[in-house]
């Protein structure tokens, strides 16, 4: 059932969307491998991080001692996506977002040496845009493996100021300024009521506005999920690590992360064409080099709309009226293939 999602929408990795999210048949966060023909999906996400804080004295030490330290309390990034499968082995998606932060604050040094707390209370503007295909390869009855292939345009906006006037930081921008790809594999297991999925993403960075290049990083996901009547219970982990960031070619010892998150959440199907979702990440594991705030957690709301485009693509003719799609009780068992990633939010995902 959640198919659907896959591809739909990717989440506000690090403030410029680089992590695809909405994957396969199951998962609201993992990418998966499922591709339906003729299916078209469209669909709105919002994600909430949430980040513990560093007092005004702590951020003033941290500038005293020379350190580049700063953040924000709250990450928002609302994602609309749409994807469509071509045939049974490739889909197209693509996803564009909004990002806005909350209480960014960090401290630096004035013309005579002394540290000060440069604030912006709220900035926000157009993200970047991600196109996304998945080519399926092979698959079966019950077993889909598929290859992700991924650019990032640098759409946003990078000229946002803070309380005082002045630019904003590239890491406190809505966009990144940057062409950056991705690259990886996908898998689904469909047997009946139960789905498995499961991705390895590499995300290449270049450098962007301002001289910053954020750190490469790889993802890892993988979901459950069980349908029961009109909704479909998920229980995913997903991985991110990252290297270190790089600005004017100096490599800053305050950045880079590595997070492991357990991911519960639900998706209700109201009708066969309409689709709600939410789920909730919690960091068990963080390793933040240098001086960093943890994320305290993610939260993920959307909604998708999936839809066969045309009669020449019925889901059945890929599975059959007996395939475990169908007894899913999905119409259009995976609309997400039409879209990009998420079954739901992306649409297949082809998924910051």
């Amino acid at each position: 059932m959640l198919a659907f999602l896959s591809g739909l929408v990717p989440s506000a990795a690090r403030a410029h969307g680089e992590t695809v999210r909405g994957g396969g048949a199951g998962g609201i966060n993992t990418v998966g491998a499922v591709v339906s023909p003729g299916i078209l999906s469209a669909g709105l996400r919002l994600e909430i991080r949430q980040f513990d804080q560093f007092t005004d004295d702590a951020l003033l030490g941290f500038a005293a001692d020379l350190e580049d330290v700063h953040q924000h309390a709250q990450e928002l990034s609302a994602t609309l996506a749409a994807s469509y499968a071509l045939d049974d082995s490739w889909c197209f998606n693509a996803a564009l977002q909004v990002n806005a932060f909350r209480d960014f604050r960090e401290a630096t040094l004035d013309e005579a040496g002394m540290p000060r707390v440069v604030r912006d209370d709220l900035s926000g503007g157009l993200g970047d845009l991600l196109l996304l295909t998945r080519v399926r390869p092979w698959h079966d009855d019950n077993h889909h493996v598929a290859v992700l292939a991924g650019l990032k345009l640098p759409t946003g906006s990078t000229r946002e100021t803070d309380n005082d006037g002045e630019r904003q930081g590239a890491h406190n921008q809505p966009g990144s300024g940057s062409i950056d790809f991705q690259l990886g594999v996908a898998y689904s297991l469909v047997v009946d009521w139960f789905e498995l999925d499961a991705d390895i993403i590499g995300h290449i960075r270049t450098e962007g506005a301002m001289s910053y290049q954020a750190g490469s990083m790889l993802q890892a996901d993988v979901a459950l999920s069980a349908s029961v009547w009109q909704l479909t219970f998920v229980a995913e982990l997903d991985f991110l690590v990252s290297e270190r960031d790089v600005e004017r070619d100096e490599v800053l010892r305050n950045s880079g992360i590595a997070t492991l998150y357990v991911s519960p959440g639900v998706v209700a199907r109201l009708t066969d064409e309409h689709i709600l979702f939410a789920s909730l990440s919690y960091p068990i594991f963080q390793d933040l080099p240098g001086i960093q705030n943890n994320e305290l957690f993610r939260a993920n709301f959307g909604y998708i709309f999936s839809a066969a485009a045309s009669d020449n693509h019925p889901v059945e003719q890929e599975h059959g009226p007996d395939s475990p799609h169908e007894h899913r009780g999905h119409a259009h068992a995976h609309p997400h293939d039409g879209p990009e990633g998420h079954g739901g939010p992306a649409g297949e995902e082809p998924p910051p």
